[in-house]
């Protein structure tokens, strides 16, 4: 049975939670198409077994080395993660055909996050970063920008490195901004420091970053790494995720020509990629507290306490689910994008409540180091949800001044 048939027929719920609807539409082709991953369910609504038919063997069996950023004889290197997600037919889900993509909309790259994520946040991420940065230059009113990079990204033969925290974060009056744009000989030169990016692959990777121009706006530029001027420093510390390339980037000098704006200005930018942005964002979330109900529940004999709270749980994802997908949709968030920050700190609150409810139902076995469950990354994936880029508190600040 293909991934996409398989998403197809599964139709009752089980252990992994919520499972209560088809979301097949087969009149997109696309679905149709038997070497796509999983497309049209999200993996929380599919049987256990038949979500791990969907998603590649290989992320399941990286989960923990890539998490930790080392290889084993058993698991993918970080280095094979993206060209093993293009290989595999996810990187052009939702983008339209005449872009070079397959087709679909934004919602078949949100099922194919939510199925990655039941089995590793890291490879999860690393494509939701491709699939981002996808949708920014995709929404690029420069035709010659597009052209430029929406190929080796489609491919994967460039890794999308989204690198707007600072930019997103200065808009919303949390930080200054951190890289400057000067106009120089008929393009730019860009100088700064990009604290936060993910995808930053040494073998090559775009990153769209935000730089303040001579005229005090902030512009999006993409610029290609390696190169003269940019210097990618990993950032070694993490306690997990350590396989998804994140780094900060250092820009001296940095020389981009005039199809590197993607995007004159960031905040009236804004509508056209963050609906798929946040939205795929929430696809971690929901892969992530779907993974950890499904686990609680393997556990054994429930409490009462926690069997009601992981059915509570299961529900309110069914709910925040229904919510984000009518929003994408619609095109609704482009113009409200208040109900899709609340739908993104809902869902990062549901993670929370899953892993402690994983906890719950493991005991003390869950705290063992070597338990075989996967508790402990899930558990650091889990802290992670709230501070990916707009975190929480950002979030949170932009609805208080929206009311």
């Amino acid at each position: 049975m293909t991934p996409a048939v398989a998403g197809r027929r599964a139709a009752c719920p089980d252990g992994t939670g919520v499972a209560r609807r088809a979301m097949a539409d087969d009149k997109k082709n696309p679905r149709e198409t038997p070497s796509m991953p999983l497309m049209g369910r999200p993996a929380f609504a599919m049987p256990l077994a038949q979500v791990h038919d969907a998603v590649p063997p290989w992320v399941a069996a990286s989960a923990d080395a890539l998490d930790q950023g080392v290889h084993t004889n058993t698991s993918a290197r970080p280095t094979d993660v993206l060209p093993r997600l293009a290989e595999a037919g996810y990187l052009g889900l939702g983008i339209p055909r005449a872009a070079g993509g397959q087709g679909g909309d934004i919602t078949d790259a949100l099922a194919a996050v939510v199925a990655l994520a039941t089995q590793s946040l890291t490879v999860a991420f690393v494509y939701w970063a491709q699939r981002g940065s996808l949708e920014i230059v995709a929404s690029s009113p420069q035709a010659q920008a597009r052209e430029a990079r929406l190929p080796a990204l489609l491919s994967g033969a460039r890794a999308g490195a989204p690198g707007l925290s600072n930019a997103m974060k200065s808009l919303g009056g949390l930080e200054p901004m951190r890289v400057q744009a000067s106009r120089d000989d008929g393009g730019w030169r860009l100088d700064g420091r990009v604290p936060w990016t993910t995808n930053a692959r040494p073998a090559g990777f775009s990153v769209m970053l935000g730089a303040t121009r001579p005229d005090g706006g902030v512009a999006v530029f993409a610029v290609d790494g390696p190169s003269t001027g940019l210097r990618a420093e990993p950032q070694g510390h993490l306690i997990g995720l350590r396989g998804s390339h994140t780094a900060a980037l250092a820009l001296q000098a940095v020389a981009a020509n005039a199809h590197a704006v993607l995007h004159e200005d960031l905040a009236s930018a804004l509508p056209a990629f963050r609906p798929a942005f946040i939205g795929l964002q929430c696809g971690l979330s929901l892969g992530l507290a779907s993974a950890c109900i499904a686990a609680a529940r393997a556990a054994g004999p429930l409490a009462g306490a926690v069997a009601q709270g992981l059915d509570a749980c299961e529900r309110e994802l069914g709910s925040l689910y229904d919510e984000l997908l009518a929003g994408l949709r619609s095109g609704a968030y482009a113009t409200g994008p208040a109900a899709l920050f609340r739908v993104r700190i809902a869902l990062a609150y549901q993670v929370r409540q899953a892993a402690w409810l994983e906890l719950q139902a493991g005991g003390s076995r869950a705290y063992q180091e070597v338990n075989g469950t996967g508790f402990a990354r899930r558990w650091r994936e889990a802290a992670f949800i709230p501070i990916i880029t707009p975190t929480l508190a950002q979030l949170e600040s932009q609805l208080a001044a929206l009311r």
